[in-house]
């Protein structure tokens, strides 16, 4: 292998690695936002649901307060 040779497998190498270290950071942020998202739907679900019990525990209140 020539010294030509050489380096243009090496280049070729590096551009493949670097392409697969951007595939790997894209991939890896796509996730991240997916579980972020998911996460985020589950805890407005969790203070819905806190907000309309105490909202049922006021009215229980107030019908037994009367």
């Amino acid at each position: 292998m020539s010294k030509y040779e050489g380096r243009l497998v090496l280049n070729n190498f590096s551009k493949l690695l670097y392409e697969l270290y951007n595939a790997q950071k894209f991939f890896c942020a796509t996730r991240r936002l997916h579980f972020r998202r998911a996460r985020a739907r589950k805890v407005a679900r969790a203070h819905q649901e806190v907000k309309s019990a105490g909202q049922r525990d006021r009215q229980l209140q107030r019908a037994f307060s009367k």
